[in-house]
Formats: structure tokens, C-alpha cells, sequence
């Protein structure tokens, strides 16, 4: 499958599955030093045979499956998340010969050129949003970051909602790319543990935030078994050295969401992946 630069950009599904890096160009990026989602001195720039541009991390098999199956859940509920692929580095490539004992199946992130600072543009969102010092403290904090000019605000919320019910170690990370389109990125450490509670999220503080859980948790409700379960298929010749049993929890996250529904809705009967109205 060719890859073009405008196709990296596109949904995880409309991206190959799994890659091999063979005869690929490869270099350390310079570390951001104005942007706590800067790129890491530790991590490699790569471009593949296409020209197309790829970040990766190097943090193991186990971590690209959780970000992986992450992300591809995200993107199939709406949310705004970087695309990627798994990646097999052969055993002569620079990453597997300078790295410490490396694993050779890792991830390739789409590589984004994350918007830093201000642009000259009048109406830059970022201009808007330093002027106001925000910090999403209030209820109209939330309105006036979505309402800013950064295409799929909104996502900022949904996303971190979502990773509650994947039971994230730690929050996700999220940038604006040049376009000033919202991107949650940093999803390696999704599906540590079970759902956590939604009612400890801080954004269900405000209407905005439970909106966007009863959207998310509406949306992951409705999917059967069979497609869940699929974005936790693991490509044929890629080895993950601790799988977390992301399976299971996957179809934990689905029972989360329909708990929270019933809670917030009670007129509504859920029968397994699916809601139904009910006049009660």
C-alpha cells in the first residue's frame, strides 16, 4: 500500500496495520524546549520508503498495543487522536543497534508538527486562548476553548473521558497542529487497569463534561462484541511481549459506559452493547 503524506493524516483504519521498517532513513530529533508535548532526544525520527514522516518512541511492544488499540477506539467514537501503526524494525536498523537491548516491534506515530505559539494569522485560537489566560477552571473556561477556533476542542474532554473508562495509568498529552485542529497524543498508558469511576474526572464538574461522558459513553455502548474486540487484533508476524488483557478490558470499558448511562438516564434499558429508550 502507497502511503502519501495526506493519507498519514487519515483515520488509523485507513492506514496499514502493521509496516516493516526495512531500508528506512532514520535520525534523533531536536528536543522542544518551548513545549512541554516537544519532541525527545531519546526518541527517532523516521521516514519511510514513500517519504512519509513517522515518530517513534521506543517504549516496547506492550506500550504500542495499548496506544494502538487506544487510538483506534478513540477515532472510531469520534475523538480526535494521532494515528499510528505497528512497526517491525529489522535487527541492522540504527534504533536496534544503539538503544539498549531494544524490542524490534515498536509503534509508528503519525508525525505531527504541533502549532507552539501564536501564529501571525488575526484570529489565531492561540492568541485568543493566551490572551485569556485560561486555565478551564469554569464552566464558561470550557465554552470559551471550544468556541476559541481550534477545530475538535471539544475532543479534550471526551478524549480524557474515554481514558477513564480504559482504565489509564496517567492522562493522555494533546497538542494543535498547524491547522489549529486538537489532537490527543501520549496513549501508551491506556488499559493499565479496569474502568475507573467517571464521577472522578473533573471535567463532570461542569455540563459541558457530562455531556461529552453521556455522548462518549453512548457511543461506546453501541458497539457489538465482534467490533470491539477487533481493535485488539494483533497483526500476524508481530510479537507483544505483555498483552495487559485488553480484551477483557475493552469489554469493561463498554460495561463502564453502560453503567454510567443507566445511572445518568435511568429511563433507559441496556442490553448488552446496545441501548434502547424506554418509557418507564
Amino acid at each position: 500500500m502507497r502511503l502519501t503524506h495526506a493519507k498519514l493524516f487519515q483515520d488509523i483504519s485507513h492506514l496499514p496495520v502493521h509496516l516493516v521498517a526495512t531500508d528506512w532513513t532514520w535520525s534523533r530529533p531536536k528536543p522542544s524546549h518551548t513545549s512541554p508535548n516537544g519532541l525527545n532526544s531519546d526518541w527517532w525520527v523516521t521516514v519511510d520508503n514513500e517519504g512519509c514522516k513517522w515518530l517513534v518512541k521506543m517504549r516496547g511492544s506492550t506500550c504500542a498495543y495499548r496506544e494502538h488499540v487506544f487510538s483506534a477506539l478513540a477515532q472510531r467514537l469520534g475523538i480526535s487522536c494521532q494515528s499510528s501503526v505497528y512497526l517491525t524494525i529489522p535487527r541492522n536498523a540504527p534504533p536496534m543497534l544503539r538503544d539498549p537491548r531494544p524490542e524490534s516491534h515498536q509503534l509508528a506515530l503519525c508525525f505531527l508538527n504541533e502549532h507552539q505559539n501564536a501564529c501571525p494569522e488575526e484570529k489565531c485560537p492561540l492568541r485568543v486562548l493566551d490572551c485569556q489566560c485560561l486555565e478551564l477552571n469554569t464552566e464558561a473556561d470550557l465554552q470559551l476553548f471550544i468556541s476559541c477556533g481550534i477545530s475538535r476542542a471539544v475532543d479534550r474532554f471526551r478524549g480524557e473521558i474515554l481514558g477513564y473508562l480504559c482504565g489509564q495509568d496517567e492522562p493522555p498529552g494533546w497538542l494543535f497542529t498547524l491547522d489549529h485542529t486538537f489532537v490527543q497524543i501520549d496513549n501508551e498508558m491506556m488499559f493499565g487497569t479496569g474502568p475507573a469511576d467517571l464521577n472522578g474526572c473533573e471535567w463532570l464538574r461542569f455540563s459541558v463534561g457530562r455531556q461529552c461522558a453521556e455522548n462518549v459513553c453512548t457511543s461506546l455502548s453501541e458497539l457489538s462484541d465482534e467490533e470491539i474486540l477487533g481493535f485488539a487484533q494483533i497483526p500476524k508476524g508481530y510479537v507483544i511481549e505483555y498483552r495487559s488483557d485488553i480484551h477483557r478490558r475493552l469489554l469493561a470499558a463498554r460495561k463502564a459506559a453502560n453503567s454510567y448511562l443507566a445511572r445518568a438516564s435511568p429511563k433507559r434499558i441496556f442490553r448488552g452493547g446496545f441501548s434502547f429508550g424506554c418509557d418507564l
